[in-house]
């Protein structure tokens, strides 16, 4: 009879250690966060020339969205050990930050200790109006009644200011986050329209 108990409780013991670590395989710890700002701005004025384009970047507008993708991989680690299930086929997460009124932006995004982790940061396109001037030629000035002449060409040309509706587009950047950092990032949108002064749509001041 005391045989028989000794393995009665043997077995009660094995099965509550068994348990125990069978619910400590399965127990998530939440994922730690960081959070991730910056500034907004769009080239909204092609008419400032070089080299003082920068004077020509202002705030997007408020509620312009940013989003930002996570591959879920990337968040498999507890500590230093790689949970990650090979060929398992992980989902990409995304999340969205929109822009205040001032022209900045701020998320949260998770991130785990010990590695690193990719965020691609990709601004969505918006229509807005864009400033810009034309260089019509064979012109004369309207307050002087004399020919404005290009040197470059020697046709007499004349300068006209317009605010057209176009596509801004933003430039998209990749940064690694980790945990208890601290991460900025400003984000420029520009259109595909060249300033007059020959230099690059692609500029960006900052």
């Amino acid at each position: 009879m005391k045989r028989i108990f000794s393995i009665i409780a043997i077995a009660l013991i094995g099965a509550f250690v068994l348990s125990s670590c069978n619910k400590n395989d399965y127990e998530t710890e939440p994922l730690k966060t960081v959070t991730i700002s910056g500034t907004v701005k769009a080239w909204n004025d092609l008419t400032i020339e070089a080299p003082n384009q920068k004077n020509g970047f202002t705030n997007v507008p408020q509620g312009t969205k940013i989003l930002f993708k996570i591959k879920a991989d990337d968040l498999c680690h507890s500590g230093t050990t790689n949970n990650v299930y090979p060929g398992y086929d992980y989902s990409t997460l995304q999340y969205e930050a929109t822009v205040d009124n001032n022209g900045n932006y701020s998320i949260e995004l998770p991130c785990v200790n010990f590695k690193t982790t990719a965020v691609d940061i990709i601004p969505v396109n918006y229509k807005n109006k864009q400033r810009d001037q034309e260089k019509i030629d064979n012109a004369i000035d309207p307050n002087t009644g004399l020919p404005m002449v290009d040197p470059s060409t020697g046709l007499t040309y004349r300068l006209v200011i317009t605010d057209n509706e176009t596509i801004f587009t933003g430039n998209t950047e990749t940064i690694n986050i980790y945990e208890s950092g601290v991460f900025y990032q400003n984000i420029y949108y520009t259109t595909d329209k060249d300033p007059l002064d020959g230099s690059s749509n692609h500029y960006y001041p900052f």
